[in-house]
């Protein structure tokens, strides 16, 4: 580990305008991501209520430029996650037994397949020289690695998710 590296993490993460600057580029490219993935499948399934559920995730996009915190940002998170794993429902019911995500003992094949996915990203952003449990975006928890879940949110769409179907 990097202890210079380390120290202006630590720095970094208590500087709230640099927190939610950064977050709101966490949460953009998450929103981009989740809606383009939804649309992808939309096209090759041609369901109707999973294009209605990209269009909302679109629209969150103003609402990130006007969250004024952490806090907001997160509201913004889970109506977004909401409608994306609504509209994931709608490629994957019959196929996955998918209907909604589950993070603790995944119930299904797809919720199974993220969370395998979703361990191999924070093996990836661990092994980079910072501490994983500083972040900027997702909250502190005891045990929780912070900064893994802060990185994750740009890509676990792309690399978790899209594979997963």
């Amino acid at each position: 580990m990097d202890i210079k590296r380390q120290k202006l993490q630590l720095k970094k993460s208590e500087d709230n305008d640099f927190c939610l600057a950064l977050s709101k580029i966490f949460v953009k490219t998450k929103i981009k991501n989740q809606r383009n993935l939804l649309f992808r499948e939309n096209v090759s399934a041609k369901e109707l209520a999973a294009s209605i559920y990209s269009t909302r995730i679109l629209t969150l996009l103003n609402d990130v430029d006007k969250a004024q915190s952490i806090e907001e940002l997160n509201l913004i998170v889970e109506k977004m996650n909401t409608f994306y794993f609504i509209g994931l429902s709608y490629f994957l019911g019959d196929v996955f037994n998918f209907t909604t995500r589950v993070k603790m003992s995944p119930k299904d094949s797809f919720n199974s397949m993220l969370s395998f996915g979703y361990t191999f990203l924070i093996y990836e952003v661990q092994n980079k020289g910072l501490n994983p449990y500083i972040g900027f975006f997702a909250s502190d928890e005891e045990g929780i690695p912070c900064l893994c879940s802060d990185l994750m949110e740009e890509w676990r769409t792309i690399l978790v998710d899209s594979l997963a179907f």
